[in-house]
């Protein structure tokens, strides 16, 4: 059963995004250090296939379990299926949402959605929650087209004025506050990483509008608990935030 509070720590990643680590190391570090749900995207150049990425999925699924953390699985509805995952996350060119509602009446399904365009063509009552991006240019997602800036999230805040929404693509630490900023005034808004490294946790809860941020950076001493306030020094990588506002 999907509630918005499991987007609160949404951590999203691959063995093709974890830049050669064991993700079977990153995830649990990532659990221990308090991530709310797990999405695994198995995508890119090298990425496991068939029985290779079944089992990496299983032995996953069942780490999440360990921390009561649901699982799903990016695009692959098959894999979700037959492992009885927790849920996806689709794109525009994946099965329609309101055909995977009905193959997967009681999971979680998460959208994306870029632009007007896609919008107007995709049945969000069927859907948990949107994802809304890219906000800049990232090099995590080779298909993800060009960035929609901080206009477009707020394009689709008013689009979708009720729906937890996850912004992602390219957002770092000095855009936390033009982002919140402009999704306050729509509703409550979240902040998340997407992580792609050894983990270790920070994290920030501040204000009345429930503004929650989580910092992931490369560190090699395993997580720390989460703190009150964001790291000072962190180390410049390719990871991203994901925002989520709900």
């Amino acid at each position: 059963m999907f509630h918005k509070e499991l987007l609160k720590l949404y951590f999203i990643c691959g063995t093709t995004t974890c830049q050669g680590k064991d993700l079977y190391r990153v995830v649990e570090e990532a659990l221990k250090g308090g991530i709310t749900l797990f999405q695994f995207r198995e995508k890119g150049k090298g990425a496991l296939e068939g029985k290779e990425k079944v089992e990496l999925a299983i032995k996953l699924q069942d780490l999440c379990k360990k921390y009561n953390v649901p699982f799903i699985v990016n695009d692959d509805i098959d894999l979700a299926m037959e492992i009885d995952a927790d849920g996806v996350h689709v794109g525009q060119d994946d099965l329609g949402v309101d055909e995977i509602r009905k193959l997967m009446p009681d999971k979680i399904i998460g959208l994306s959605i870029k632009n007007e365009k896609e919008f107007q063509q995709s049945k969000v009552e069927y859907v948990d929650y949107v994802g809304v991006g890219p906000v800049f240019d990232t090099q995590s997602k080779d298909d993800a087209g060009g960035a929609i800036g901080y206009e477009g999230l707020e394009l689709m805040r008013r689009f979708l004025p009720e729906m937890p929404l996850v912004a992602i693509g390219g957002i770092q630490t000095q855009h936390i506050k033009d982002v919140n900023s402009r999704l306050m005034s729509y509703g409550k808004a979240r902040v998340n990483r997407n992580i792609k490294n050894t983990l270790v946790g920070t994290g920030l809860a501040a204000g009345a509008g429930g503004l929650y941020y989580n910092a992931f950076a490369n560190n090699d001493t395993g997580v720390q608990p989460a703190v009150s306030k964001p790291q000072q020094q962190q180390k410049k990588n390719n990871t991203g935030y994901s925002y989520n506002n709900g």
